[in-house]
């Protein structure tokens, strides 16, 4: 649904991660608990654009309970000849329970119904939260080098292009930024812990590729920060 002229609805989000809670209580789909993951990412950014601070921490705490699961699901699909994957396997059913639980909990009723509830937030709110968040992606410490730093990094340009995408905007290379950060995320997953992942021809290859895309989006996201922007 698109938004007003001058306010944006949680109400489709908020009706969709609805829907997708109750679904994974009756069958815990890995495509399931990606869409919990992906619509709890959307509704926790418009909460920041509104300023309500106690529910997006909430929805962010709702977020990292499907994380587990979401892992394990990735890992069985990426690498389903690994060795480890029977003890993957029994993992994800265990993590499986316990979201099923969480989502079962009064605590999930209560955020779920507080959503429903909320009133549109302004454009103008929308815009100067953008400006926020575009700016601390400007100011955050990136270590082409350090998977952990690539991994925080990927996540606050996430927020962006949420933020963005509840604008109905979009910067075509922060999507292409993304997804490259992702890949890099991919290869540290695959070999979790190992020191050399990232003397790696393919490593090197995509940092370079990503470092290229940053330089390139960045004059987009300094015009984003500015508040006349």
């Amino acid at each position: 649904m698109p938004p007003t002229l001058c306010h944006i609805s949680l109400s489709p989000a908020s009706a969709s991660l609805t829907r997708v809670c109750a679904d994974i209580v009756r069958r815990p789909t890995a495509a399931r608990v990606h869409r919990l993951r992906v619509d709890a990412g959307r509704v926790r950014v418009w909460l920041l654009m509104g300023a309500y601070r106690a529910l997006e921490h909430e929805v962010r705490w709702l977020r990292r309970r499907a994380a587990a699961v979401r892992a394990l699901d990735v890992r069985l699909s990426k690498w389903p000849d690994s060795a480890k994957r029977a003890k993957w396997r029994r993992r994800r059913v265990t993590e499986r329970r316990r979201l099923v639980s969480v989502l079962r909990s009064g605590r999930v009723r209560r955020l779920l119904a507080a959503l429903v509830c909320l009133p549109p937030v302004t454009r103008a709110s929308a815009r100067a939260a953008t400006c926020e968040i575009a700016g601390a992606v400007l100011e955050r410490s990136l270590d082409w080098s350090d998977p952990e730093s690539i991994h925080a990094f990927r996540r606050t340009l996430r927020r962006l292009r949420y933020a963005l995408e509840w604008q109905h905007g979009r910067l075509p290379l922060l999507t292409e930024l993304q997804a490259v950060l992702g890949d890099l995320n991919d290869l540290a997953q695959e070999r979790p812990g190992a020191r050399d992942v990232t003397t790696t021809t393919q490593w090197r290859a995509l940092s370079r590729r990503a470092a290229k895309l940053w330089r390139e989006v960045t004059p987009q996201l300094k015009a984003l920060a500015s508040p006349s922007g």
